[in-house]
């Protein structure tokens, strides 16, 4: 069992952050997108790779995880170690080093901070209902490292089909194949995770277990206490390892790790209280101020996410608590919109209740249909998800859909076209939008325009221009 503590007092945003990233799963405006690309990871370090650096995989992706071990535990912030700043963060944690003991590594309370930002966490979650159906989050890891691993949404069906094996062995050897989904993609995220990190999940369609038999599994149990270190009451984190796949370990269950890190270290050592937790299924410490039940308790609403963030920074400043308020009330304000999209292969794409929102233009090959309009759903999906008043978002979609009425003409007009989206793209510019072709909505617009370009010749002149 390895265990650490770290002062959170400089870090207690991004803590909070980090722990409120799964709110983020109760959403019911991600996006569905039927898709035709297929690849296949042996590796959660390739998949996360191309999700951040080759771009391989996206939402219209189709995935296949060959032999992955699949567990309850699922990373508090999915793709976060796979960052540089993360990597970085585990790097600088190596010179806060206390002491080691075969596998017990104490930090400092610099280097434990370190650690956390740099991918540490994990969590435990009841099924949820989202989009209509119950998703049972669980993670698939090659590793066995659960905090590396990725999300997967399994339906009832195959839960029901895994779940008991799960629960007597710690975790099953699997093929999993399904695909990717996103939530809205927001400037300020509900997840704790850089922007550059796509909010997804694998929702899965077919598991072929392989064995039931698992190798070792490494959970994180990170949380936040209050307590007395070096005479300097203050919040701090601390975290420990355990195996679900041990019942009777000297040292590695988990009922081991929760004793070892309330009574003897939060309680013996720093006379301390725990103020969060990790396992939504069975609560293991009483009397939380923040417990995960109420995490993702949809009915929590934001006044009470509030209050319970507010007294984790109980003893800091009167500026600093409004700074957690303001963060908060960014991160968890709750939005009507249900934004549910599928593009057909004939090229309609349909929005809820099975509505078609557009027919994209009847003369193109049935590909070239397809990806514009996926292209056009997504931007408009992205628009609407932004930070920025309704007015401004509806202003936009209204221009991006009298650009995509005239891409659905058997003769589309290309100068109506851009000038309809040059219009979206100033009325987001002029509400402090910034446009960058590489994440968010600029990036929805700049493939976009690749796909007119490529889909409908004609002499094109401002679209080139935001590639």
């Amino acid at each position: 069992m390895t265990l650490g503590v770290g002062r959170a007092d400089h870090n207690i945003l991004d803590f909070i952050k980090e722990y409120l990233q799964s709110r983020g799963l109760l959403k019911k405006d991600f996006l569905r997108v039927q898709g035709r690309k297929r690849v296949e990871y042996w590796s959660e370090s390739h998949f996360w790779q191309d999700v951040l650096q080759t771009r391989q995989v996206y939402d219209t992706c189709q995935v296949l995880l060959k032999d992955f071990q699949l567990i309850h535990w699922i990373p508090r912030a999915p793709g976060q170690y796979y960052t540089r700043d993360a990597r970085h963060s585990r790097e600088a944690a190596q010179h806060f080093v206390v002491a080691r003991e075969r596998n017990h590594v104490v930090f400092d309370p610099y280097g434990k901070s370190e650690m956390v930002k740099g991918g540490v966490g994990c969590l435990r979650l009841l099924g949820k209902q989202i989009g209509g159906e119950r998703l049972h989050f669980l993670c698939a890891t090659s590793s066995g490292i659960a905090h590396k691993g990725l999300l997967v949404g399994l339906p009832r069906n195959l839960y029901e089909r895994v779940i008991e094996d799960i629960e007597r062995k710690g975790a099953v050897i699997c093929s999993i194949f399904g695909q990717i989904r996103y939530w809205a993609d927001e400037e300020i995220l509900p997840t704790y995770a850089p922007r550059n990190i796509p909010r997804m999940y694998l929702y899965a369609n077919k598991i072929d277990i392989s064995r039931i038999k698992p190798d070792a599994i490494d959970v994180t149990a990170a949380v936040l206490f209050r307590g007395t270190v070096d005479r300097e009451e203050g919040t701090f984190f601390v975290y420990s390892h355990f195996n679900p796949c041990e019942r009777h370990s000297i040292d590695n269950t988990i009922d081991q790790c929760i004793d070892w890190m309330e009574r003897k270290y939060v309680r013996g050592l720093y006379d301390g209280q725990i103020l969060t937790d990790f396992d939504e299924v069975t609560p293991r410490f009483e009397d939380v101020i923040f417990p995960v039940r109420a995490l993702m308790n949809p009915r929590t609403d934001r006044r009470a996410m509030i209050k319970m963030c507010s007294e984790l920074y109980l003893h800091q400043s009167s500026h600093d608590r409004e700074a957690v308020e303001t963060l908060v009330e960014h991160i968890i304000s709750e939005r009507t919109m249900t934004m549910n999209i599928t593009i057909t292969g004939d090229g309609n794409v349909v929005g809820n209740n099975n509505k078609v929102v557009t027919k994209i233009n009847e003369g193109l090959s049935g590909q070239d249909v397809r990806q514009l309009g996926e292209a056009f759903a997504l931007f408009r999906a992205e628009v609407l998800q932004i930070d920025a008043p309704e007015k401004v978002r509806n202003r936009a979609v209204r221009a991006i859909e009298d650009a995509e009425e005239e891409a659905a003409d058997k003769s589309p007009d290309p100068k109506t076209i851009e000038d309809s989206l040059k219009r979206a793209k100033d009325i987001l510019e002029s509400a402090d939008q910034v446009y960058d072709k590489s994440v968010n909505w600029g990036k929805r617009l700049s493939t976009l325009a690749q796909v007119l370009m490529r889909t409908i010749p004609a002499g094109w002149t401002w679209l080139s221009s935001v590639l």
